[in-house]
């Protein structure tokens, strides 16, 4: 805690044990980095407290944080925040709605947040944008979210109402990874999802989706994972996921999709996963199947 010069304190990833309170910080003024993740540390810190440094990365995975969120963290302006695995239990405070506006990388996930969504903002001149919420007690709709979010993580939540179209602005859209399954989203998915072209992870199974699949997904040509599964979809597969020719690993499972397979899918010749069990399939398994991947290691069509 003497200290004064410090800009950089890593103590994470060890076998650590006791209570950091204000005496180790307080003198700490030249503080922008402070990594305590992955250790048996408790975090003792007045939520009325007024750090002497303004944190630009904070890390504190899986140490004792909670069960109160932070309340000395309004005085910041992160970059990079990771409370994941933290012990909270509680609300999201108003304040902090407004400081994760310009956070370039947010995880609180495997926490017992409640309260509503955060809403994001689209920023200028940020190349990665992380925010995952996941696994929390999170409620409510979601109202929009920036398509220059990189990697968007909702799932395990309690989130409802229809899935929002992505928000495209002056930067166009970067979104690789949207995950929002395990909710109670309903209505069917927006065909704006199209509009993020860099996708390569989609999971919006186990909601309460209904209506078709959107045609224009076929031309999500970087897409590796569609997760779909365990929605009410229905109507015919489109077979326009025959051009999905990156695409490994295909959930449609657990809906309530009839008709034929689109024989287009026998292109998909990267499949590692292929999984269209409990629709209402009617068809006769076809020769290609056995020809369509040579990397394919599930194969489940179990009751049609």
């Amino acid at each position: 805690g003497q200290l004064s010069k410090l800009q950089v304190l890593d103590v994470s990833s060890n076998s650590l044990t006791g209570v950091l309170s204000e005496d180790h910080l307080g003198k700490l003024g030249e503080l922008k980095s402070l990594f305590l993740s992955h250790s048996f540390l408790t975090l003792n810190l007045s939520s009325t407290w007024v750090p002497p440094f303004q944190l630009q990365q904070l890390e504190m995975a899986s140490i004792k944080v909670g069960p109160q969120f932070p309340g000395w963290l309004w005085t910041q302006k992160f970059e990079e925040l990771d409370m994941s695995n933290a012990g909270i239990s509680d609300a999201i405070p108003s304040w902090f709605r407004v400081l994760c506006y310009d956070i370039s990388s947010l995880d609180l996930s495997n926490n017992n947040l409640t309260g509503n969504p955060l809403e994001f903002k689209e920023v200028k001149n940020n190349n990665y944008r992380f925010v995952s919420l996941s696994s929390n007690k999170l409620e409510g709709s979601l109202k929009s979210f920036p398509s220059d979010i990189s990697s968007l993580d909702l799932s395990q939540n309690f989130l409802t109402g229809e899935i929002p179209p992505p928000y495209v602005g002056e930067m166009g859209a970067s979104t690789y990874f949207l995950k929002l399954s395990g909710n109670r989203f309903t209505g069917s998915i927006p065909e704006d999802l199209c509009k993020l072209k860099s996708l390569s992870e989609l999971d919006l199974s186990n909601n309460l989706l209904s209506g078709k699949v959107p045609l224009c997904f076929g031309g999500l040509r970087f897409l590796w994972v569609l997760n779909l599964a365990n929605n009410n979809l229905c109507g015919q597969i489109p077979s326009s996921l025959g051009n999905l020719g990156a695409l490994e690993i295909l959930h449609l499972n657990g809906n309530k999709f009839i008709g034929r397979l689109p024989s287009s899918m026998q292109h998909l010749s990267n499949l590692v996963i292929f999984d269209l069990g409990d629709n209402g399939l009617r068809d006769t398994i076809p020769a290609w199947i056995g020809e369509m991947s040579s990397n394919l290691m599930f194969l489940r069509f179990q009751s049609n």
